[in-house]
């Protein structure tokens, strides 16, 4: 999911919520996809659960979500619902709209689309809308070209997950001195993606700006092109002839080379980039760690959470957090916010990215879905099990693939107890 589509979700639940849509409601969520976790986390944050979970494919059916069952549409509703509110956000919404109809259940009244994934709108309101973003875009530009001066290069990180950052931090430095810049902005949304860029020593030339003033500067670069100076740093605002000169027959890609060769304009003899400079452990981190029983070198750090990728089932998590508790190990699970819960029998942290190396190489261990937290621990002193959810991202988004790292174990979600016992592999378990 891109920022755009995140917004639009959290728009239209609002919308939702606003017209008492949930209250009294059988609610359930059609697709266990990335949209579906995010609607589940939204309505938790409001005090709603989420009933069922439902899907056509009958490999996700008995896994759990967020502690909610996936089940088949049939299992679920063809017992008539009169409350069910049925929320979708799939690009095959209108199949699975009729689906439902056919089972009784009516649009606007018992089914909504939650996100619509359309590949273009080349509406006049659109394009009308588009015009004023870019608009107040430029006038932003120009303001930053009177503060830092007309030579100012404006490089912007539209989007806040913490591994596009972190990539953006590990290769500017080599960027900025193989083009001789020396006069630029990074412009950042988030505090995390600030912190983030403080660890590469960036934070001198680094702003801090809302999602809407990043977005209207990337709309003004997409529509000025080289009329301004303004490098948007996120692979999908690029058309695709960024790609030219790569002989992708011979050799695939990665999200790492699009950074580094794309987004960058680097080659192979410009290295690897910089490694982020952590502070050392020090005595309130220590306190931290010792008030919440850690144990040193026989804890583990579980991360089931994820902004981009989709979640894997509950009943895994709990499961190896079980048999590491049983062998000896305190077991932890970083939650964040209020939609991100412990997993069952461990304990919740959370902890700043400035700490991450000191509270990791303390604990010894670290199991997570790929997320950008995994970007974070790549280049930490301790054992990282990583998982993805099938065989593309372990290849997109491997660590090792990345040269982030060469010590991760790397596992691709399967069966229930085949992941488990891969991730604890490694454990002696």
């Amino acid at each position: 999911m891109n920022t755009e589509q995140i917004n639009s979700l959290f728009k239209n639940l609002n919308s939702l919520y606003a017209d008492n849509k949930f209250k009294n409601a059988y609610i359930v969520m059609f697709g266990a996809n990335k949209p579906a976790d995010r609607s589940i986390q939204f309505l938790r944050e409001h005090s709603i659960e989420t009933d069922a979970i439902i899907d056509n494919n009958p490999l996700a059916w008995g896994q759990r979500k967020f502690g909610v069952m996936v089940a088949s549409p049939e299992s679920v509703l063809k017992e008539y619902k009169e409350n069910a509110v049925i929320l979708i956000a799939s690009k095959y919404y209108d199949q699975m709209c009729a689906q439902l109809v056919k089972m009784g259940y009516k649009k606007g009244k018992h089914i909504f689309q939650t996100i619509k994934f359309t590949d273009y709108d080349i509406s006049e309101d659109t394009a009308k809308i588009y015009e004023l973003q870019a608009l107040t875009g430029l006038e932003l530009y120009q303001s930053l070209k009177r503060k830092y001066g007309e030579d100012v290069q404006i490089l912007i990180s539209p989007c806040s997950g913490l591994g596009d950052v972190y990539l953006i931090g590990k290769y500017l430095n080599v960027y900025l001195k193989k083009y001789n810049i020396q006069n630029y902005v990074l412009v950042v949304v988030g505090n995390g993606s600030k912190k983030v860029i403080d660890l590469y020593g960036l934070s001198d030339r680094t702003l801090l700006m809302s999602q809407e003033q990043i977005d209207s500067l990337a709309k003004c670069s997409s529509l000025l092109g080289n009329a301004v100076n303004i490098n948007v740093l996120l692979h999908c605002y690029r058309p695709t002839d960024i790609l030219e000169g790569f002989e992708l027959i011979q050799h695939r890609i990665n999200w790492g080379d699009l950074y580094k060769y794309a987004l960058f304009g680097l080659d192979k003899s410009d290295g690897d980039g910089e490694e982020p400079i952590y502070p050392d452990l020090t005595k309130e981190v220590q306190v931290k760690l010792l008030g919440l029983g850690a144990k040193k070198g026989k804890s583990v750090l579980l991360a089931p959470y994820a902004t981009s990728l989709t979640s894997i089932s509950d009943f895994v998590w709990e499961e190896v957090a079980q048999r590491l508790t049983d062998a000896g190990y305190r077991v932890f699970t970083n939650c964040f916010g209020k939609t991100e819960y412990p997993i069952k029998g461990t304990q919740p942290i959370n902890f700043t990215v400035s700490e991450s190396k000191s509270i990791l190489e303390y604990m010894g261990a670290f199991i997570g879905l790929r997320s950008g937290i995994c970007d974070i621990v790549s280049g930490i002193n301790c054992k990282k099990v990583i998982i993805y959810p099938d065989d593309f991202s372990k290849h997109f988004y491997s660590l090792n693939g990345m040269r982030l790292c060469d010590d991760a174990v790397e596992i691709v979600n399967g069966a229930e107890k085949e992941t488990i016992e891969e991730c604890l592999r490694c454990f002696d378990i």
